[in-house]
């Protein structure tokens, strides 16, 4: 798929995922990375898609209980730098299996993904307090209407 933007992310749902499911990204004419359920594999592994799906023993599926089932997972694939943005996308597959995938997210952007940041995301104490304080606000407002309506 040609995008007409530039994009610095694309998240996907991986749905039972096979040997030889690819996603290669793009520029211009130019591939940036590809990556496979191998790929996955390496950097942790998908998680248990359903026991009802049983499997092989194939990149992408998980062992449980000596069975191997089909995996599945939400991926992220993002630019850490203006080297790696992609303005195309190829979701290929190599061999039998088959290939799903839903639940498609995009970021425009030509440098760096920095959706990710820890800094951006605020810290469990200072969400607290300004959950706190608005409880606060919204105890007196109600104990104002009731002090009105007496």
């Amino acid at each position: 798929m040609q995008l007409d933007d530039y994009l610095n992310y694309f998240g996907i749902n991986w749905g039972a995922a096979h040997t030889g499911n690819i996603y290669s990204f793009y520029n211009g004419d130019s591939l940036v990375a590809s990556f496979s359920t191998a790929d996955i594999d390496a950097a942790g592994g998908f998680a248990l898609y359903s026991p009802l799906h049983p499997g092989s023993n194939e990149d992408g599926a998980k062992l449980v209980n000596s069975n191997y089932y089909q995996g599945n997972g939400y991926v992220h694939f993002y630019s850490t730098s203006s080297d790696d943005i992609f303005n195309k996308i190829v979701i290929s597959q190599v061999g039998g299996g088959g290939f799903e995938t839903d639940n498609h997210s995009f970021h425009k952007g030509t440098s760096r993904f920095t959706g990710f940041d820890s800094k951006s995301v605020p810290e469990p104490s200072a969400a607290l307090g300004m959950l706190a304080i608005g409880g606060v606000f919204l105890r007196k407002r109600k104990h104002r209407k009731s002090v009105e309506l007496a």
